[in-house]
């Protein structure tokens, strides 16, 4: 049996998700008023390349190049936000809600494990309609009149195709009289093609007239079959364009489609689609896999440890602020030292990688989104490395590439080191233990951060250095408590080892062994270069 392997771990969702108690009262998160206990003031940070570094700035088609400002090589603020936010998510224990879009996710499984989908899709199952949006907007965005199905030899639809093409009439809506086998009247039959597919030997006849009661199609329901079908040539092209069918549905006519019962409520439609074996929406969204591990998870009522502290965009009808300024900026770090990649010619790779739905990737204990209660694998990181080790796969049959997926990078060289400045506002002291902690690893020197493009072959090794701490005290008229650029390296370290300590004596009181929790072993391990080493030929 073949191994799947990928290029990155999991982070295991923990059952339980850490809430602020300052994070209740909006008060604690102002801008304007002092907190009492609070700290302002700034952070110099150094970010030294270990490994070949892209943060990508220029793109010129599959090429891919470092991005520079003002004439230097620079990395934004927002990347490095992002970087450090994500390790700040996982160590406080935050919700994995907001780091995955629910999409609607489908199957079409024709392999001979497929039972569950053959289950629901088979000739008993799967019948014939008329779909045309609903006029006005309430719930029932469209319905659909179910309508005779016969079968059709796909060379002879094809032929009818041709002639009509060459008649100039719709080589799609054509109609022709045929004997209805239930009756043995003469009825009027579409010919219905379904689209080119391998070893096709049959198309469909669908009767013009309905043969039961119009079926309602909820807006969630048509917004599964869109989602669904995205990729479908009839429905929509590569760049979003309305297809053929979807063309005739906004014009208000009706377009074929088969769909599926309700197997609780014959008088419901389950699913519907554009083919025959059309691909069938999954028991349980993304959200439902979260939440079976914790529905806090993507509580929209309450804010956990980052998004207190990095803000955000909200739009649940809650208590909370519809917005939240971050009390954290990040900087332009621009380099001090940077040099191109000797390989001129740029590295070829590819950047693809698999679907949310490909469930082997993504799920837990080979679960599927099926399953009755699924678990998603945790959240998703890319093992550091001391070496970059590009790969190119994209080659395929006779040596030929496939410019469409294939992508050529021009890192900048190991060592290459950039400079920037962290702006603190009105934080908590456990906020300011929590950032300090995420830029340093909780002070263990052997970890190193990732950052960039090509992070599955091992390229953006990071190494994040404190050069300067400059944070005045909100409550101490005095200056007693301020720390404005310790004397010399010990001091340094002392200091942030002191500033870290109200957030780790919060995470400890809050989850209980939280330093030795598997959320913060897999965490670490992941963010050091030996484990990386040690697995890397699994990280392909």
């Amino acid at each position: 049996m073949t191994q799947l392997t990928t290029p990155y771990n999991f982070v295991p969702l923990s059952t339980k998700v850490f809430f602020p108690g300052w994070a209740k009262d909006s008060r604690q998160l102002s801008h304007d008023a002092p907190l009492q206990n609070g700290w302002c003031g700034n952070l110099r940070i150094r970010l030294t390349a270990e490994t070949p570094l892209l943060v990508a700035g220029t793109q010129n088609g599959a090429e891919r190049h470092p991005l520079k400002v003002m004439g230097k090589y620079a990395i934004p603020g927002s990347s490095v936000r992002g970087m450090l936010r994500n390790v700040l998510e996982i160590a406080s224990f935050g919700k994995f809600g907001r780091a995955v879009n629910d999409r609607a996710m489908s199957i079409r499984d024709l392999t001979p494990s497929g039972e569950v989908y053959r289950k629901q899709i088979n000739a008993n199952t799967v019948h014939a309609g008329w779909l045309k949006l609903a006029s006005g907007h309430g719930a029932t965005l469209a319905t659909v009149e179910p309508t005779g199905m016969l079968r059709m030899d796909e060379r002879e639809a094809s032929d009818w195709a041709r002639d009509a093409r060459l008649e100039g009439t719709d080589p799609y809506w054509m109609a022709l009289d045929e004997e209805d086998p239930s009756s043995g009247k003469v009825e009027e039959w579409i010919v219905v093609r379904t689209g080119a597919v391998a070893k096709k030997r049959q198309d469909f006849l669908f009767r013009t007239r309905p043969s039961a009661a119009v079926l309602p199609i909820s807006r969630d329901l048509f917004q599964q079959f869109a989602a669904a079908h995205q990729h479908n040539p009839l429905w929509a092209n590569k760049q979003g364009e309305p297809g053929d069918l979807q063309k005739r549905l906004m014009e208000g006519k009706r377009i074929p489609v088969f769909f599926i019962y309700d197997p609780k409520n014959k008088t419901r439609i389950q699913a519907f689609g554009l083919a025959y074996m059309f691909r069938v929406p999954y028991r349980h969204s993304l959200h439902n896999a979260i939440g079976s591990k914790d529905s806090s998870h993507h509580d929209q009522r309450r804010l956990d440890f980052c998004e207190a502290l990095f803000g955000l965009i909200h739009d649940g009808e809650d208590e909370h602020p519809t917005s939240l300024r971050s009390r954290v900026g990040f900087g332009l770090a621009l380099a001090t030292q940077a040099k191109p990649h000797p390989d001129t010619k740029g590295i070829d790779v590819v950047l693809n990688e698999p679907k949310p739905s490909f469930y082997p990737a993504y799920m837990k204990g080979g679960q599927t989104l099926m399953s009755d209660r699924p678990q998603l694998a945790g959240w998703k990181r890319y093992p550091v490395r001391t070496q970059a080790a590009p790969q190119n796969t994209n080659v395929g049959i006779k040596g030929k590439t496939n410019d469409n997926i294939g992508s050529k990078l021009f890192p900048l060289q190991k060592g290459a080191t950039f400079e920037g400045d962290i702006t603190l506002h009105n934080l908590h002291p456990e906020e300011l233990g929590g950032l300090l902690w995420a830029l340093t690893w909780g002070q263990q020197a052997n970890l190193r951060h990732s950052l960039g493009m090509g992070r599955p072959f091992g390229f953006g090794s990071l190494k994040i250095e404190v050069l300067q701490l400059d944070l005045r005290h909100n409550s101490d008229a005095s200056q007693d408590k301020n720390l404005s650029c310790p004397k010399d390296q010990a001091a340094m370290t002392e200091a942030i080892r002191q500033l870290m300590q109200p957030f780790e004596q919060t995470m400890e009181t809050a989850i209980g062994k939280w330093a030795s929790s598997d959320q913060i072993r897999e965490l670490q391990a992941m963010a050091n270069p030996a484990f990386g080493d040690r697995a890397a030929p699994q990280l392909r």
